[in-house]
């Protein structure tokens, strides 16, 4: 059996062949920029079809289309799903599936799924890293130090409990080189300062 996919979401050629092998028609979604509608307004157009490491161009079937890949930013609406009236199972990549009309889904007995969890580990890291950046001031010295300015005489980063951890002082404001704009800080750890 043969399963038809439309691709709301680009796809690199190199994974082509394993949806062939998968006995899978790969058919990718005709999109001005990357956050279009499914289909634009009209009449269908022609679309990239995969099949094995070729590719071409030419005009789906809608009725004929089993699975839709999608992400949840882009989702489906009910009214581009009822143009794939054999849509079986819809296909979030990642976790969200926040466009995804579910309650159009619900009523015509499609699927859809998600990546649950995938990213969690990857969400908690760049939730600690934005925390510590904010606590630390990460990114207002950076631009301190790369204009050459200060806040004042000095700047103070904090640590987690509440007290400054650091006191950066310019020692310079040019680099030994002479160029203009640089700047040489020196840090002084302060334990339980406020």
């Amino acid at each position: 059996m043969t399963v038809r996919l439309l691709s709301h979401i680009d796809i690199p050629s190199a994974y082509w062949p394993g949806f062939a092998a998968a006995g899978v028609t790969l058919y990718v979604a005709p999109r001005t920029d990357h956050t279009g509608p499914l289909w634009p307004d009209g009449p269908l157009q022609p679309v990239l079809c995969a099949a094995g490491e070729a590719a071409e161009k030419e005009t789906f079937d809608p009725s004929a289309i089993d699975v839709l890949l999608t992400i949840g930013s882009l989702g489906i609406s009910a009214q581009d799903m009822a143009k794939l009236p054999a849509l079986r199972l819809i296909c979030c990549l990642g976790v969200g599936y926040e466009r995804v009309c579910l309650a159009a889904a619900a009523a015509r007995g499609i699927r859809v799924t998600h990546g649950r969890g995938t990213n969690d580990t990857s969400v908690a890291d760049h939730a600690m890293a934005l925390m510590l950046a904010l606590m630390r001031d990460i990114a207002p010295l950076d631009r301190a130090v790369a204009s050459g300015k200060t806040y004042g005489n000095c700047v103070r980063s904090r640590a987690a409990n509440g007290s400054v951890s650091s006191v950066w002082e310019p020692l310079a404001t040019t680099s030994p080189s002479g160029a203009p704009g640089a700047s040489l800080w020196r840090s002084a750890t302060i334990i339980g300062g406020r």
